[in-house]
Parts: structure tokens; C-alpha cells; sequence
């Protein structure tokens, strides 16, 4: 019986033959035969914006490694702190460092992580 509706089923499942063009099985579906192109230009800097952008850049670039030095800086004052008899303070230091530490490293290589991807 099973085997029957199995075979039934199939029989209705249409097929695309290979044809280079659009393919109507039905009203409601379309099969494409053809590869869809895309394109895919290089990036390309806003006139009289490059400079401004690069100088920019370069500003946040170096807040994130001021603010990478304070929070690792920081972290390590906690450590020391907790120590002796505050042991809260060292556990919230070592939950916080690895944070302080991914946002360096994150900050760091995030030009070669974009060059990467594009």
C-alpha cells in the first residue's frame, strides 16, 4: 500500500528537461536553466572624500588602541586588587579580559579582515 502512494507521488513530481531557457512546469512554478550574472566591480573611492576618510580612519584607529591599552590596563589593576580577599574583583577582571583582549585583536586586524572579503 505504501509502496503504491509512493509510486503515485512520483509520478506527479515534474522533471526539468535540459533546455538552455526559462522552463514553465506550472502557473506557479519557474525553473531557470541559465546562470544568473552578477557583477562584481573593485571598490572605488569617492572623489575628494579619500583623504578625509583615510585621515579619519587613521583617528579611530588609534582611539581603539588607546582605549585597548586602558581596558587591558585596567583589567590587570582588578586582578592585582582582588588578589587579597576580594576574589569578586579578580573573577570579574578574568570575565572581562578576554573581551578587552578580542576588541584589540579585533581592531588591529580589521583592515586585512575587510581586504580579505572584498
Amino acid at each position: 500500500m505504501m509502496l503504491h502512494l509512493l509510486a503515485e507521488m512520483a509520478a506527479h513530481v515534474p522533471t526539468a528537461p535540459t533546455t538552455t531557457g526559462p522552463l514553465h512546469l506550472n502557473d506557479d512554478t519557474v525553473v531557470l536553466a541559465q546562470e544568473l550574472v552578477v557583477p562584481d566591480p573593485p571598490p572605488k573611492p569617492i572623489p575628494g572624500l579619500e583623504e578625509p576618510v583615510t585621515e579619519w580612519l587613521g583617528y579611530l584607529k588609534w582611539a581603539c588602541g588607546i582605549a585597548a591599552f586602558i581596558g587591558l590596563l585596567c583589567t590587570a589593576i582588578m586582578m592585582g586588587v582582588g588578589i587579597r580577599g576580594r576574589s569578586d574583583a579578580a573573577k570579574w577582571a578574568l570575565g572581562h579580559a578576554p573581551w578587552a583582549l578580542g576588541g584589540a585583536v579585533l581592531a588591529g586586524s580589521a583592515a586585512a579582515l575587510v581586504a580579505q572579503v572584498s
